[in-house]
């Protein structure tokens, strides 16, 4: 008895390069935009502390934290923003690596200390604090 194989037909194929056409146009839309500019908020204790526009042409920068009252130093370059040499016990903080893109944030629980990434949209919109 010969096994019978599976040919597909030509709506399948056509079901099929609609789905990888669709899939490589999902990857490409978004590199294809320009990047939107996003914002740092630095919050020490539940309040703002700083707020750092993140551009994406932007030279290295290293901001010291010991005037907000946190022993460390935030690091800047070419849009992304990271927590650097920070004393506390675990450095998880600084294991979150280079932040760019709304909605990510970093967390220093032993300096009370939350870096957050807004869209200018979702900064311009916060009310203070």
């Amino acid at each position: 008895m010969e096994k019978q194989r599976f040919v597909p037909s030509k709506w399948e194929w056509a079901v099929l390069v609609v789905l990888l056409l669709a899939a490589i146009g999902f990857w490409l839309i978004p590199k294809a935009l320009p990047a939107s500019s996003c914002v740092a908020v630095l919050s020490i204790d539940g309040r703002d502390a700083l707020s750092i526009p993140l551009e994406q042409d932007s030279a290295e920068q290293v901001i010291d934290l010991s005037a907000y009252g946190m022993p460390g130093e935030l690091h800047l370059n070419g849009g992304s923003i990271c927590f650097q040499n920070v004393s506390c016990p675990d450095h998880i903080c600084e294991q979150y690596g280079w932040l760019s893109k709304p909605d990510q944030i970093a967390i220093c629980l032993p300096n009370r200390a939350t870096l957050t990434i807004f869209s200018a949209a979702e900064y311009s919109a916060r009310s203070p604090q």
